[in-house]
């Protein structure tokens, strides 16, 4: 790869990681959920359809829960279902987690949205794992899709194994593997690495000072 190619390529990694923010609101509310379902009557602002009990499981229905993270950005967080397992269990298993965090300090991308088909948060382990297919996007157009994500509370990071896409107005990445690392400030893709930069994006590129071009 020549410098201006491997410029190009730190470039849309770049980007790309205007969507981590996302996988964070899984994070932050997935654990507040967990502390709102031993005191569902608390002044933090959630709502639910209802609560249901079956043997030692709590199952919290349609819970939608709004609050701000460390940097005072509003987000809100939708789940079809939130079960605790077993009674004063340390597990809550999510099903089809729809979530959205607003950024008013970046006009240009506004809004990150994150979607998955299921999750699941231990808090002794400090470890989410989401499944079914997870979706982060950029109100700026960049996309990351993967089957997985697998996230380490304690210590920052998480890791996807399997196909991952990240699509954008700069291009397109595809890779066997993702990793997140240092709280999202890093970002890497390994295992069959394959970059496309589309035609305007070469252009912004350019514009920028990597006008080198390599087919």
């Amino acid at each position: 790869m020549s410098p201006a190619a491997a410029r190009r390529y730190t470039r849309v990694v770049e980007a790309f990681r205007l969507v981590l923010p996302g996988v964070a609101i899984a994070l932050v509310a997935s654990m507040a959920l967990f502390w709102l379902m031993h005191d569902p009557d608390n002044s933090l602002k959630l709502n639910y359809t209802r609560i249901e009990r079956l043997d030692d499981d709590l199952t919290m229905v349609n819970p939608t829960f709004q609050g701000t993270d460390a940097e005072n950005r509003s987000y809100t967080v939708n789940a079809r279902a939130a079960r605790q397992v077993g009674k004063g269990g340390t597990t809550v298993e999510l099903d089809t987690i729809d979530a959205v965090l607003t950024l008013p300090d970046q006009p240009a991308v506004k809004t990150l949205e994150l979607e998955a088909a299921a999750g699941r948060l231990d808090t002794e382990a400090s470890r989410l794992e989401l499944a079914g297919g997870v979706r982060a996007e950029a109100g700026s157009g960049e996309v990351i899709t993967m089957p997985q994500l697998a996230v380490d509370l304690d210590a920052r990071t998480a890791t996807s194994e399997g196909p991952v896409e990240a699509t954008g107005p700069l291009g397109r990445i595809r890779a066997d593997r993702l990793e997140i690392t240092d709280g999202g400030r890093v970002i890497r893709f390994s295992g069959g690495v394959r970059t496309t930069i589309y035609p305007e994006g070469r252009k912004r590129l350019s514009a920028a000072g990597d006008g080198e071009t390599e087919k």
